[in-house]
């Protein structure tokens, strides 16, 4: 496959790597397994974690403000069994944390106070326990993602044969070394995704 055909496979990658480690925190935020609230009804079971109705339109809602695009009920549904897949496997890598050290570790980040970020989060329409419960999902998955994709080793052998195989398809490539690191950004890249692909395979995944 040409590089101009791999970095448009990355670049959708990326914006879905962004829903990742943005939208998992949508299943924290409803109620399942309370009977008779609309919506609550549990669509799957990852890891015995239940995704519901709820979690769904809340995903969809957030993708929508974070691309401007729809997402499909079925897609909603699919890409929030691959957040559940990826945080269950976050947790058992020791990348969870405690409310208490989201919420410092956010202060840190932000530069404000407990009041002032309480005050942010108030203004965005947002319930304060809940939002920091995203914030704490997200933190775990970005950490444990991050932590992936820097382990990943590509040799120097590996990312010249990608370059001749480049080559052989026509690509048009400067020298080897002016496309270095960028041709092992791709071939880190591709082992990452596969290594998410895993996750998804290796969750128990049931639809009730």
């Amino acid at each position: 496959m040409a590089l101009k055909n791999r970095r448009a496979r990355i670049i959708v990658g990326i914006a879905a790597a962004a829903v990742l480690t943005a939208v998992l925190l949508l299943v924290t935020m409803s109620s399942p397994g309370d009977n008779g609230e609309p919506g609550s009804g549990v669509l799957a079971l990852v890891n015995g974690a239940e995704i519901t109705e709820k979690d769904v339109s809340l995903k969809q809602v957030e993708y929508y403000w974070m691309f401007f695009r729809n997402l499909s009920d079925e897609d909603a549904l699919e890409l929030l069994i691959v957040q559940m897949a990826v945080y269950h496997e976050a947790k058992e890598g020791g990348y969870d944390l405690t409310s208490a050290q989201a919420e410092r570790r956010i202060l840190r980040e932000w530069g404000v106070t407990s009041d002032q970020l309480r005050a942010e989060v108030a203004e965005r329409g947002l319930v304060f326990d809940e939002w920091l419960e995203q914030e704490r999902v997200r933190i775990a998955v970005d950490d444990f993602t991050d932590a992936l994709f820097e382990a990943i080793e590509i040799s120097e052998e590996e990312a010249r044969e990608f370059y001749e195989e480049l080559k052989e398809e026509g690509e048009d490539l400067g020298p080897f070394e002016d496309e270095r690191e960028e041709l092992i950004w791709f071939l880190r890249y591709e082992q990452w995704v596969e290594q998410i692909g895993d996750m998804r395979n290796r969750a128990e995944v049931e639809y009730p």
